[in-house]
């Protein structure tokens, strides 16, 4: 396929926690053995750290990632306020979904029952490609407990995918060419990036299992996401890359989210510029009440 489609294609599909440490139970040290919380019978991996007066932050992965993403922003959230950072389920170390869902509702529920079991009542969200769903999710599910987002490059409008279109892709997300039509269409989107990101996301991408990584798409399709950016009313900001501006885009979808567009970065921007990122990240953090 033109690499111009490809990125069209993943840009459209891809494009697919309130108080201090002493508000609830401590979680385990990045350093320590690996914690988990159980959501719907499965188990969600998690990582708990840091403290502070601010409210928690919350970070939430993308399609076929896991928490070692935000590796950077857990450091630099940590120094001044609480961050947890989880696998969703068939993810990294969480377990896969003993129902098979992976809606985005689904996925959301595991964000809230890492929160839940850490105390956490009230949290910002930050969310990366399909997890900016997974995060606006959250927020139209209990949304006194979300004191604001901010969207990594997220997912846009799929519902608005034509059907055939989203057949065809989930046609080659079976196997046996599963994971070379997954490496192009990954491989397009990291063209700007660091080594080490591009080694993270594409080592990653062969971890999760196929069934998996189909399933959580077809959920990411299936969910609209303008009702859930109508209704928060808390601080938003949303982080795109020049090929996310487009009228399924967050930032196009209502009036009242401010976008940040930056450039010469892959989609996985937080990890390609951790300073950057942080930058805008302590922008939200400061309009937080």
């Amino acid at each position: 396929m033109h690499r111009t489609r490809f990125c069209s294609l993943f840009l459209a599909l891809l494009l697919l926690t309130g108080g201090s440490r002493g508000q609830g139970n401590a979680g385990h040290s990045p350093k320590g053995a690996p914690t988990f919380a159980e959501g719907a019978g499965t188990r969600i991996h998690y990582e708990d750290g840091g403290s502070g007066p601010g409210v928690p932050v919350i970070f939430v992965h993308g399609l076929a990632g896991d928490l070692r993403m935000w590796r950077a922003q857990l450091d630099h959230v940590r120094h001044t306020r609480r961050a947890v950072a989880l696998d969703l389920r068939g993810h990294g170390l969480s377990g896969r979904a003993a129902n098979g869902d992976y809606s985005i509702p689904a996925l959301a529920s595991d964000v809230l029952a890492v929160a839940d079991t850490l105390n956490i009542k009230r949290f910002v969200l930050v969310g990366h490609s399909m997890g900016g769903a997974v995060v606006l999710a959250v927020s139209a599910a209990q949304p006194d407990r979300v004191a604001g987002i901010l969207f990594a490059d997220p997912a846009g409008d799929v519902t608005r995918l034509p059907r055939d279109r989203l057949a065809s892709m989930l046609g080659r997300m079976e196997p046996p060419g599963y994971m070379a039509f997954m490496k192009g269409w990954f491989g397009v989107n990291l063209e700007n990036a660091k080594a080490a990101t591009r080694n993270m996301v594409l080592q990653d991408l062969d971890r999760t299992k196929p069934e998996v990584v189909r399933a959580a798409y077809a959920g990411l399709a299936a969910y609209g996401p303008v009702p859930a950016l109508q209704a928060f009313k808390g601080p938003m900001l949303t982080v795109v890359l020049p090929g996310s501006d487009r009228p399924s885009s967050y930032q196009n979808l209502v009036p009242n989210l401010p976008a940040v567009k930056v450039k010469d970065l892959s989609h996985w921007l937080m990890m390609d510029d951790p300073a950057l990122f942080d930058g805008l990240l302590d922008g939200l953090l400061s309009k937080v009440k």
